[in-house]
């Protein structure tokens, strides 16, 4: 019996595009508002459930953009979900490192073991995993120095047949940014730790004799994602839409106390914050036209000044800034009302495990969407990445236990 069915390209026949579409997000809303109890117990803004539903809801975006992407054949009846589930990813990923180190100060060595644990323990687990689906289904073997890159987060290039289904990058992208924070944490002045934060990343995506030395942009590329991709067209990094996402972050961490101090008020009134709400769609609605149309003058003129490259970033960083901060206020309007859903709590507690492998199980190794309609299909699909998802997350936090066991014995 066939198991998987084994693709290489995107989006696959799908009758009734449109009805499919609205079903998947039928079915998402009403898992969502199924699973909204209401609680007695006191919330605050940003807390760990608020969070961990924003981080639920991210990954789901995630999912849905990648739906788009590799199984509806149609992808304009899908909205561009993606980028916001992204965008607030990377900004709670940012204001939660800053928190835990306000909370606990790590060394070097403190700080690579705790890295090590929450990133690189399931990675380490999904690579393997998909490693051996390629040896016995795709008789694929990767050279040796692919692996160790790749295990190694060093993620510059991709093969035909990806891995991890194209979400190699983020692994760069992300230890990329650990890297920074930890440089700016050798800093006492809160002003210098936010200059490193915003500089560096700057640097690294708009010096063009940079990534224009290590053969990036090649001629052949389109013009248009030239200008937004750090890395070949084929591998498609979006790093400069993102790139002050994560340090806005850490700046929220650095200041969450002073913010709430200052916003009380409004944080606890719902007329209030329907209003931001409001206002906040607005600005980025306001951006979002703005950046269409500095893409749409880059596309026109190519031979254009690297100031103006990073104005239109900046237009665009945001754009997506704002979309995070609509997100954030939404999920503090449902705090008000003493509301949450535990399944976006369920998806948020393994959404760095479901980004991980939801993307591979989409569009290699396709297991429920050639059997069933994809309306269907997504139900299963969904139930299944979550229990394999708590089984990574198992298996990784059983590892991580385990070996600090070993280490405490042997002191």
């Amino acid at each position: 019996m066939k198991i998987f069915a084994i693709t290489t390209s995107m989006n696959t026949s799908v009758p009734d595009p449109g009805v499919t579409v609205l079903c998947i997000y039928a079915f998402l809303l009403l898992l969502i508002f199924l699973s909204i109890k209401k609680t007695e117990e006191k919330r605050n803004f940003l807390d760990f459930t608020e969070t961990q539903q924003l981080k639920g809801l991210s990954v789901l975006l995630v999912v849905l953009e990648h739906l788009r992407d590799y199984v509806v054949e149609f992808p304009s009846y899908m909205p561009r979900v993606g980028p916001w589930g992204f965008a607030v990813f990377v900004v709670l990923s940012g204001f939660g490192l800053e928190r835990s180190h306000k909370i606990k100060k790590l060394n070097l060595g403190q700080f690579v073991r705790k890295r090590l644990n929450r990133v690189f323990v399931p990675y380490w687990f999904a690579g393997t995993l998909f490693i051996v689906l390629d040896y016995f289904i795709l008789s694929k073997i990767y050279s040796l120095s692919f692996l160790v890159r790749t295990f190694m987060g060093i993620n510059f290039d991709v093969p035909a047949n990806p891995l991890f289904g194209g979400i190699r990058w983020f692994i760069m992208f992300i230890l990329f940014y650990y890297v920074v924070f930890f440089i700016s944490t050798g800093f006492q002045k809160k002003i210098t730790r936010i200059l490193i934060l915003f500089m560096i990343p700057t640097l690294v995506c708009f010096l063009d004799p940079v990534y224009k030395s290590l053969g990036f942009e090649p001629a052949h590329q389109n013009r248009f994602y030239s200008f937004f991709c750090l890395f070949p067209y084929k591998y498609y990094i979006p790093w400069k839409y993102f790139f002050l996402l994560f340090p806005v972050g850490c700046v929220l961490g650095m200041n969450f106390e002073s913010i709430v101090k200052a916003c009380e008020k409004i944080i606890k009134s719902k007329i209030k914050i329907a209003f931001l709400i409001i206002l906040s769609i607005l600005v980025y609605i306001f951006f979002s036209g703005i950046s269409a149309y500095l893409i749409h003058s880059y596309y026109l003129n190519f031979k254009i000044p690297i100031y103006y490259k990073l104005i239109v970033s900046i237009v665009i960083n945001l754009q997506w800034i704002f979309s995070a901060i609509t997100m954030i206020l939404i999920f503090n309007f449902l705090r008000l009302f003493s509301l949450h859903s535990r399944f976006l709590s369920l998806t948020g507690l393994l959404s760095y495990e479901l980004f991980l492998i939801h993307s591979v199980f989409m569009n290699k190794y396709d297991f429920i969407f050639f059997r069933l309609p994809a309306k269907y299909a997504f139900i299963v699909f969904l139930i299944v990445m979550c229990f394999l998802a708590f089984c990574l997350k198992q298996a990784s936090g059983f590892t991580i236990n385990t070996v600090s066991s070993l280490n405490r014995k042997r002191l």
